[in-house]
């Protein structure tokens, strides 16, 4: 799983990124020029490994894991051209920090402090790019239909302008439907406003009522679309204290908890992702997939040879089977089940995956 943290300049990335990951990278209080990007691969905090782990204290846990960008701020106008579009089309969700907070010392694009104005203004920016891609490759098609007309490309050509009638009335391409074939037609151009996405608006210390609110910064919560609340500052000043107090201190300020499980949360539901586990010889993983992906794909993520190869799944939610204590125990109770290709894995399965080499 992949994630860019973009947004206009002085809005809290950084700040976000190292609350996420645990980095600490210098934050400025005024526009600099930086080189590069901040990345970082995080481990997913799991409390079902962690049981689990514990049920098998001679095995490795292993947890899945999310990758993190942190890109410098976009300009308005900046977005189409900029040298970092290509890093956005590699990820699989985008998370939007908006500037909420008021700081006359820290300088802002925008008139105002208005999360509701600086979202919209950033879809445009999405919309804009795909927009810029569509017309470039029907400006090819065009083209290549005058020399030969193939079904392929006519449907490549009706597809775009589907799209592009969409993107002109202002619509990102994530609020429309396309059928299956549609949808994987596209995944090919990584169109900007097709990516899920989370808003996440950062306020200061006076707006923390909003933490539990924050559908309020949205217009309306489309598909594939998320928001949340953090306090940075806050966020970031409690990160600093003793762990046996940073609790305390989330209670007393309202926070109820770190902004990385909060957003893990969101960002699961938007990309419509589940974690299933295995239990092997040597370790216990959690593996991160699609919701509704059936038992061979699963198969899969962990070995191509899985895949080809699959016989059956043999499956145990992770509550049976702590319950249970043991493997053995599970199968004497009857509650390890037999499945087949046609099985869906469930959010939470404990898998066994037979298979022939």
């Amino acid at each position: 799983m992949k994630f860019a943290l973009f947004g206009f300049p002085q809005t809290g990335k950084t700040t976000l990124f190292n609350l996420l990951t645990g980095a600490e990278y210098e934050i400025a209080s005024f526009p600099t020029h930086r080189d590069g990007i901040h990345q970082r691969t995080c481990a997913i905090p799991d409390e079902r490994l962690e049981k689990l782990a514990r049920l098998f204290p001679d095995k490795e846990k292993k947890p899945a894991t999310i990758d993190f960008i942190d890109l410098a701020g976009f300009r308005p106008g900046e977005l189409k051209t900029s040298a970092y579009l290509a890093q956005l089309r590699l990820m699989d969700g985008l998370a939007h920090v908006v500037r909420g907070f008021e700081a006359p010392q820290i300088p802002h694009l925008f008139p105002e402090i208005n999360p509701h104005h600086d979202i919209q203004s950033m879809e445009e920016e999405l919309i804009l790019a795909d927009l810029l891609t569509i017309e470039k490759r029907l400006s090819k098609l065009a083209k290549e239909l005058r020399g030969k007309k193939t079904e392929q490309l006519i449907r490549e050509k009706d597809l775009l302008v589907k799209a592009q009638e969409h993107l002109l009335q202002g619509k990102p391409l994530r609020e429309i439907y396309f059928s299956p074939e549609e949808e994987k037609r596209l995944r090919a151009y990584s169109f900007l406003s097709q990516k899920p996405i989370v808003q996440i608006i950062n306020v200061d210390e006076t707006h923390l009522d909003k933490l539990n609110k924050p559908q309020e910064f949205l217009l309306h919560l489309g598909p594939k679309q998320g928001v949340m609340v953090f306090g940075g500052q806050i966020e970031y000043e409690i990160s600093q204290l003793p762990a046996e107090e940073q609790q305390q201190f989330l209670r007393e300020y309202g926070l109820g908890e770190f902004s990385i499980q909060k957003f893990l949360r969101i960002s699961f539901q938007v990309l419509e992702l589940i974690n299933f586990y295995t239990v092997g010889k040597t370790e216990v993983k959690a593996w991160t997939i699609p919701q509704n992906t059936p038992a061979p794909q699963a198969a899969g993520v962990i070995h191509s040879d899985m895949e080809k190869g699959f016989i059956r799944a043999e499956v145990i939610s992770v509550d049976d089977l702590l319950q249970a204590g043991s493997f053995s125990s599970a199968r004497e109770k009857g509650l390890i089940q037999t499945h087949g290709k046609d099985y869906h894995i469930i959010d939470g399965d404990v898998v066994y995956f037979r298979f022939s080499p």
